[in-house]
């Protein structure tokens, strides 16, 4: 799908970025999008860390051609700085939708968690969770029972099970199946 083609594209493109540069990238995207430029002050904001910190990234992405980037000047994503920049945005917003929306998740744990999973996910996962989230969009119906039946599971359990009773015998079966496990221990 184009989609994927997309996706397959993007992890090519940021596998050779570290976590933390695509972090910068989304970072300097963020503040570009209010202040049309990127300070090494704002970064810095943004980011909790040193200027230090900052400048050195800079260099960093400034090298791989994804801004534009002169010592005690304002950074600019370049064109593909601006693409990587994109595509990250919307790994992270497809990874937060899916989070909060589906798994009901409160949004600042799910933006954190999304922030997480974003730079380890695959791209066919990722293809995976997006293409769940448009199934679910097609049928408003059946995400509100999706969502509300788990969001009951998780309160109150099945049957006569806790959700605390139902995870240990999930876990139980994997294990009996000979899958290793080790959530809990």
């Amino acid at each position: 799908s184009q989609h994927q083609a997309r996706t397959s594209m993007m992890h090519r493109t940021t596998r050779e970025l570290s976590p933390a540069l695509e972090d910068y990238l989304q970072a300097i995207l963020n503040i570009e999008q209010r202040k049309r430029v990127a300070r090494v002050r704002d970064i810095s904001r943004a980011m909790d860390v040193h200027k230090s910190s900052v400048t050195a990234a800079l260099h960093s992405l400034s090298e791989k051609g994804l801004v534009s980037y002169q010592p005690y000047e304002a950074a600019t994503l370049s064109k593909e700085g601006l693409r990587v920049a994109r595509e990250l945005a919307e790994r992270h917003e497809i990874l937060r939708e899916f989070l909060e929306q589906v798994l009901g998740i409160e949004p600042e744990l799910a933006d954190s968690g999304a922030c997480q999973v974003e730079h380890a996910v695959h791209p066919k996962v990722l293809d995976r969770v997006l293409c769940f989230l448009a199934f679910l969009s097609e049928s408003p119906r059946r995400k509100e029972a999706l969502t509300s039946g788990f969001k009951r599971f998780c309160a109150r359990g099945a049957g006569k099970h806790s959700c605390r009773e139902c995870v240990e015998r999930y876990l139980q079966k994997l294990r009996a199946a000979g899958r290793r496990v080790e959530y809990g221990e």
